[in-house]
């Protein structure tokens, strides 16, 4: 090859290499940007009072995984009681429940902000009866629950969180003396302060 053709071919190859390098460079920072926000926090841990609405006392434990930009996955651990009355009778509900649910996150970015939630939870309860001739009856069951909220960051450094919602829960109460088998769908409010990491 002649020394000019060496000398106009060289040029020519660095030009290429630096528009493929800067090319790729730009297609990456694209990439970047276009992909959602990585999740701040990935865990949350809460603890909330649950059954304010259905005149009831109780505390529960949940954990919360970021799965994506949208969605997280979560289990749940509660132990109360709930207290019905009527006019005529009535009846205290002791129980036990575990369950999980799916959250997403409207916002795109879980685990802050606007989201729907669905679960199943598995419900032990033990019904004790004001009448003296009706028997305590035992009974396990699984409870939908659909719910709506806001869960938010606390501080600077993200390391807390509350969360404000409404669930709607559908159970079902078994028949004794005096008391017919119904099922009742409730409205709960509920309340969580949790930490994030």
């Amino acid at each position: 090859m002649p020394t000019s053709s060496r000398f106009l071919s060289l040029p020519i190859a660095v030009g290429l290499f630096v528009a493929l390098t800067l090319g790729s460079a730009r297609a990456h920072a694209q990439t970047v940007a276009d992909a959602p926000p990585a999740p701040i926090r990935r865990h949350v841990v809460s603890v909330f009072p649950l059954g304010v609405a259905m005149a009831g006392l109780g505390i529960g434990l949940s954990y919360e995984r970021v799965m994506s930009s949208h969605l997280s996955l979560s289990g749940r651990a509660f132990g109360g009681r709930r207290r019905f009355a009527n006019a005529s009778s009535g009846y205290t509900d002791f129980a036990v429940e575990l369950g999980g649910a799916a959250r997403w996150y409207f916002t795109g970015h879980a685990p802050n902000g606007l989201y729907a939630e669905a679960g199943v939870y598995g419900r032990g309860s033990y019904y004790q009866y004001d009448a003296p001739s009706a028997q305590a009856a035992r009974q396990l069951k699984l409870e939908p629950e659909l719910g709506v909220g806001y869960q938010f960051f606390i501080g600077r450094k993200h390391r807390f969180t509350g969360d404000l919602g409404m669930r709607l829960r559908a159970t079902h109460y078994p028949a004794a003396t005096g008391h017919p088998a119904e099922l009742r769908i409730f409205g709960v409010p509920t309340l969580r302060v949790g930490m994030a990491f």
